[in-house]
């Protein structure tokens, strides 16, 4: 993997985190992007889209896109305006791709390639990665697709008749 897998406007955005001068300037530009972010309604925070392993809470929704390949794309949120901020550079670099591509990215590598956990505390790096499996895992149930054939059914996360039992009983 290299920096060419970050998409243009990702790129852009971690060269302009590495530019700051300082830590408050870092935060708020991460903050900034999570302002890009249409805010998720108040009936998808559940507790089966909420991401475990975070501080805050922060919520991430997949939705399956008919065709082949499957694709997906993910609405997210956060009580968190930084949680929110890395939420949206992670979900910039997923949407609308393949499931079978998203499910083996590795983000952990992607993160490290341009040392994002180097800005962040130990528990937003560890924020960051919990999110970062999530949407692996997520995208891994739209690989399966909707067993009833209605390729334009989403998948819910916890629907474990469509997923074998494992989607909800593994924790993230």
């Amino acid at each position: 993997m290299n920096a060419s897998t970050w998409t243009e406007n990702a790129l852009k955005f971690i060269e302009d985190i590495r530019d700051c001068e300082d830590a408050d300037d870092r935060f708020d530009l991460i903050m900034e992007l999570g302002d890009t972010l249409e805010p998720l309604p108040e009936e998808l925070k559940t507790e089966s889209n909420r991401v475990q392993g975070c501080t805050a809470s922060v919520w991430l929704v997949p939705e399956f896109i008919p065709g082949a390949p499957r694709r997906v794309r993910f609405r997210t949120d956060s009580d968190s305006t930084m949680v929110r901020g890395l939420a949206a550079l992670l979900i910039s670099q997923v949407n609308d791709k393949p499931c079978d591509e998203v499910a083996a990215l590795d983000f952990r590598r992607l993160a490290d390639e341009f040392s994002l956990h180097q800005y962040l505390s130990p528990s937003r790096s560890n924020g960051l990665f919990a999110m970062s499996k999530r949407l692996g895992r997520l995208a891994a149930i739209g690989i399966q697709g909707d067993p009833s054939g209605d390729e334009s059914a989403p998948i819910s996360p916890t629907d474990t008749s469509q997923t074998g039992g494992s989607a909800s009983a593994e924790p993230t």
